[in-house]
């Protein structure tokens, strides 16, 4: 009875950990990214490029954009990790066009917009990560090239698709600064979410050594 207990504990509390981390992503594109013009790498910065040009909700381009990707990976990573990712993409596509929309949008300095971006969409990503599942996007896109190319680290291929997307938002914008303003937008995510991942390993290994 108490192991069932502590059972049904852990799983609400990867719930709160997730849906708050998709929260807090969602914030950090939504309110300090998109609407300053800011490009991130990524699915959620290719829904950002879509959104400028035509005008359609990020979440339901970022929806769109996964879905063929989750059928792909179905064959490379089980159905268990693709619907748990699926809910994920689900949540996060809600939460970035109806969820969010009460918080109030930054419009101010570009550097401190992308700064805050970087930290919100490190932290939201952390949270997700801790909770056991993923945003999909690049993530289980490098996922699957990882199966395929064992000889090509996580590591190359998201750096690959993320300059490819950064850089293009350039060529969208017709100016520099979306480009520049997006690196440092990645470059404060990733340390965050080094630095979280860090902790959180930290934590796991003194509360092993207790047990």
């Amino acid at each position: 009875m108490q192991n069932k207990t502590n059972k049904n504990t852990g799983i609400f509390i990867k719930v709160i950990t997730e849906i708050t981390g998709v929260f807090v992503f969602s914030v950090g594109i939504h309110r300090f990214i998109a609407y300053n013009h800011i490009v991130p790498g990524g699915v959620t910065g290719l829904a950002t490029l879509c959104n400028y040009l035509f005008g359609i909700p990020i979440g339901f381009i970022t929806f769109l954009i996964n879905f063929p990707l989750l059928f792909w990976g179905l064959k490379f990573l089980g159905k268990h990790t693709i619907l748990r990712t699926i809910i994920t993409v689900v949540e996060l596509s809600f939460m970035l066009d109806i969820g969010v929309m009460w918080v109030p949008v930054y419009h101010g300095n570009l550097l401190l917009s992308s700064i805050c971006g970087g930290l919100c969409m490190g932290l939201g990503l952390s949270m997700i990560l801790i909770s056991g599942t993923t945003t999909g996007g690049g993530d289980l896109l490098g996922k699957m090239i990882q199966r395929r190319r064992p000889n090509i680290s996580m590591g190359k291929i998201l750096f690959t698709i993320d300059a490819l997307v950064i850089s293009s938002s350039a060529f969208v914008f017709k100016e520099m600064k979306p480009a520049i303003f997006g690196i440092i937008t990645m470059l404060v995510c990733a340390i965050l979410l080094d630095f979280v991942n860090q902790v959180s390993a930290r934590i796991r290994y003194k509360c092993y050594m207790k047990n």
